[in-house]
């Protein structure tokens, strides 16, 4: 995975499939270090992630759908949900704390990179 720069405040539009907003560190979905409250990221979900998508505070995915597995199962648990960000998963091995808005004109915005 690449390295990136980025700066606070840069944001990653996508389509929201789930509502609401939720702040927390990024995280890939398998990452051993996740915890409650991260907000799992990843380039798509499979079942394999619903354990951490049910501690995540919100989701972000590179790639997706309102009909896609992330997106569903986000609806389902209540977390918001960006989905289809096309690099959303640049934000994940820095400690970076991110917002996640799934409402009308979605986004993932960097909000302290540590």
């Amino acid at each position: 995975m690449s390295k990136v720069n980025l700066v606070t405040g840069e944001m990653f539009m996508g389509l929201g499939a789930s509502k609401g907003e939720a702040t927390g560190i990024a995280r890939l979905w398998n990452d051993p270090k996740f915890k409650e409250g991260d907000v799992l990221v990843a380039t798509m979900t499979t079942p394999d992630a619903v354990p951490n998508m049910r501690l995540a505070s919100a989701i972000a995915t590179d790639t997706g759908s309102i009909t896609c597995h992330a997106s569903i199962v986000a609806r389902e648990l209540g977390k918001p949900c960006v989905v289809n960000t096309k690099s959303a998963t640049t934000l994940v091995g820095r400690e970076i704390t991110v917002v996640v808005n799934g409402i009308k004109d979605a986004y993932v915005e960097v909000i302290d990179n540590a």
